[in-house]
């Protein structure tokens, strides 16, 4: 079947998780340029949804059950979360990885979105608890590693910039990324990752309609 005549429609994207992705959606709103992640509101539609202090285990303000409606009828899922969970010494990385593939899972099969992407959890330039860093890298290595087995949960690696704990990219507390620098690497890599899965996505519906 030809391609002629099929349009395609914006895509829903869900950007969740804790106080990163609140503070990214205030950034975008005072900076008209990066509004939607700077993409194409023709192809994608993005939707911010953080909450500051969000746990990925037995936190009540996940958005599930009744309250679902953030992520009713997304294509694409990006979830940013497991930091604070690594903050609780008893927390240890097999753990919270262990969680995020859980919930990543969850959300697959409650709105059935065409991908849910992970992203890179970030290192701290003050850390909140001893080895956190390192906890960070590790569960990073174990979401990795685990992803490889999924069709649709993916793992996004952020841009360097943002992966070593430099002073610059930081705000004053050392633990939320700095507008100046900071939140606008955060978008950059989102928006990379958004539009790499949007591509996908479009990929799937020319193979449908040309078979």
């Amino acid at each position: 079947m030809a391609m002629e005549g099929v349009s395609l429609r914006p895509l829903k994207v869900v950007l969740y998780g804790s106080s990163y992705v609140k503070r990214l959606r205030q950034f975008m709103e005072h900076k008209e340029n990066y509004a939607n992640l700077g993409l194409d509101a023709r192809s994608c539609h993005v939707v911010c949804w953080g909450n500051g202090g969000l746990l990925v285990s037995h936190d009540p303000f996940h958005p599930l059950g009744h309250n679902s409606y953030p992520f009713r009828n997304a294509d694409i899922i990006v979830i940013h979360v497991g930091s604070n969970d690594l903050s609780n010494g008893l927390r240890t990385p097999a753990r919270v990885a262990s969680d995020i593939l859980d919930y990543a899972q969850r959300l697959l099969e409650d709105f059935h979105p065409q991908f849910v992407v992970i992203s890179q959890l970030l290192p701290r330039y003050i850390e909140p608890c001893h080895n956190f860093n390192s906890k960070i890298r590790e569960t990073n290595l174990i979401l990795s590693a685990h992803c490889v087995n999924f069709t649709n949960i993916n793992f996004w690696r952020h841009r360097s910039g943002l992966w070593n704990p430099v002073v610059h990219i930081y705000g004053d507390d050392g633990i939320h990324l700095s507008d100046k620098t900071g939140n606008f690497l955060l978008l950059k890599s989102l928006r990379d990752a958004v539009l790499r899965h949007v591509r996908w996505f479009h990929q799937r519906v020319c193979l449908l309609y040309s078979s």
